[in-house]
């Protein structure tokens, strides 16, 4: 029993068995949860939850998952999953799903709603899946890759008139192409047409295709390191290694393996203070480990199989 690191968010990711019918969603479904101990000033960890997919992948789920924000434009575009961090790091197998809002700010009733949108060419427009909408509307995509959705009749009222009421959304999923590599820049915005008028233009979403870009192991805030030192020789890992620890000797310890997104691969329990570690099936690549002692994280570092 480990008891939640207050202000700390939390996320499970498994992966679906092999063979599963990529029709009903994901390759791995998701849980989280964001802030389930508040921190003592009363706050807590926020946006940690939209960075990754959160299962909206099957036909049958819709979910939908926004930070609370202040003053917005109203006609804009947001893609989801956010990503991580600054650049919006996603893998190269996340789909991502799109949602255009808009408001009729005019004088009068806009009678018809047309959004029009030029995909990316790093998206696969033969996947698009058309999505939950304010409103009823039609879709279609031309051989250029430009989606449009179209509003008939909607008879949106102005914001002077009615402003709860003015507003609308539309949205949609696309995979990516197969195999976009690593910094790869995902960019897309829309055109939003009320009646005849000129097109309002949204801001531009972005995505960057990344793979080891999650930071786990270092930036672990609870580490009691009280100067334990860690030896790992060798590493890089071919075969074997030893992993040896100073400051806690004759001491038991629980080792854990993670590969970049944080997920656990491998956990060696009760060692003592030198053991050896097989590599078996870890592919080449780089792995965060971490060491408890007493249920107390000791030591955090990296570890290369080659």
């Amino acid at each position: 029993k480990q008891i939640a690191r207050p202000g700390s968010s939390y996320r499970i990711v498994v992966e679906q068995p092999l063979g599963y019918p990529s029709v009903l969603g994901d390759p791995s479904s998701s849980i989280a949860i964001d802030g389930c101990r508040t921190n003592p000033d009363g706050t807590f960890n926020t946006i940690f939850l939209s960075q990754f997919n959160n299962d909206n992948s099957s036909p049958f789920i819709a979910n939908d998952c926004q930070s609370s924000i202040g003053a917005y434009d109203p006609n804009d575009k947001r893609g989801f999953p956010m990503g991580y961090d600054d650049e919006h790091y996603i893998f190269s197998n996340t789909a991502i799903n799109y949602h255009i809002r808009f408001q009729n700010t005019g004088t009068d009733t806009a009678f018809t709603v047309k959004i029009i949108d030029t995909l990316s060419t790093y998206l696969d427009p033969t996947s698009i899946q058309a999505g939950a909408s304010s409103h009823p509307y039609t879709w279609e995509l031309d051989q250029q890759g430009i989606i449009s959705f179209t509003f008939n009749n909607i008879m949106l009222p102005d914001s002077n008139i009615n402003e709860p009421a003015s507003h609308g959304f539309v949205k949609f999923k696309i995979n990516q192409k197969i195999a976009n590599e690593d910094d790869t820049r995902i960019e897309n915005r829309a055109a939003i047409y009320f009646d005849f008028n000129e097109p309002v233009l949204t801001n531009t979403t972005w995505h960057t295709i990344g793979s080891d870009f999650i930071l786990i192991a270092d930036q672990l805030p609870d580490v009691e390191r009280n100067q334990v030192q860690v030896q790992i020789a060798p590493n890089p890992i071919q075969n074997t290694a030893t992993i040896s620890l100073e400051g806690l000797e004759g001491q038991r310890v629980d080792f854990q393996l993670l590969d970049a997104t944080g997920r656990l691969i491998l956990e060696i329990r009760e060692q003592r203070d030198q053991f050896q570690l097989d590599r078996k099936n870890l592919s080449n690549g780089m792995y965060f480990y971490a060491i408890r002692h007493k249920g107390k994280l000791v030591a955090s570092g990296k570890l290369i199989a080659r």
